[in-house]
């Protein structure tokens, strides 16, 4: 029997006797995603709370002046969202440093921007979400 790792599907494994119980390996490398991404959650969330601020209907007016890329906001049940955040999240990096200063300050902005430093963390985040994105297609 394969199933996904609620207790009540262990629970009809179990009980069912002979037949052996076997857990879903997406929503077990799902589990496990979520807590390898644990460590960067305060990076998660600030990218998460740019992409919120774009995804808004004069976010979106703003964004379209640089774009036609739309933001992308992750999902809390799926792990390859948070993927497709960042990297739809560099893809707008760019874009966002086409802003000009005006447009950022009306907006307010300037307060949502990730850092240099926080970019970069961004990026090498991606290469290992990239990775394990292929490991998830396998499954």
């Amino acid at each position: 029997m394969v199933g996904d790792n609620c207790s009540v599907n262990q629970i009809i494994g179990r009980k069912v006797g002979a037949v052996p119980f076997i857990g879903c390996a997406s929503h077990r490398f799902n589990l496990a995603m979520k807590d390898y991404l644990a460590k960067e959650d305060a990076l998660l969330e600030k990218i998460h709370a740019l992409m919120k601020r774009f995804s808004t209907l004069k976010g979106r007016a703003v964004l379209r002046q640089v774009t036609p890329l739309a933001p992308v906001l992750r999902n809390a049940t799926r792990w390859s969202s948070t993927y497709t955040m960042v990297e739809r999240y560099i893809a707008l990096e760019k874009c966002f440093r086409g802003l000009d200063h005006g447009t950022v300050s009306k907006h307010d902005l300037g307060s949502v921007f990730l850092s240099r430093r926080e970019h970069d963390k961004a990026k090498t985040l991606l290469g290992d979400l990239a990775r394990l994105e292929g490991v998830t297609k396998m499954l």
